[in-house]
């Protein structure tokens, strides 16, 4: 498989903590070897508009489509739990978690 970023993914991955762009270096290289590794508990997040969900750690989470043979990373992150914490509870800035929904760019 291949990977193919979109201006925004950079955007978004560029502006988050250096501990998170490192894990997820780690779990996309897992993703491109096998798209169902235990460790990126990935599943299909909306069906309807095709996009994949994947963990980069306890609290954040990537978007993805797959179209061919290519994982196409278009989507922001996401801390899960609540807007400004991860499931540590470690407080992120406001820019890391602004405009994350991948549906409406609401703070859920």
């Amino acid at each position: 498989m291949n990977l193919l970023y979109t201006a925004r993914f950079r955007r978004n991955y560029a502006r988050a903590p250096l501990t998170i762009r490192r894990a997820f270096d780690r779990r996309v290289a897992f993703l491109v070897e096998n798209l169902l590794h235990s460790s990126l508990h990935a599943k299909k997040y909306d069906e309807a508009q095709d996009i994949w969900q994947a963990r980069v750690n306890g609290g954040w989470r990537f978007y993805f489509r797959i179209e061919g043979d290519t994982y196409v990373s278009s989507i922001s992150w996401r801390i899960p739990n609540s807007c400004g914490s991860d499931t540590s509870g470690a407080q992120y800035p406001q820019k890391y978690y602004r405009n994350i929904s991948p549906l409406d760019g609401r703070c859920i």
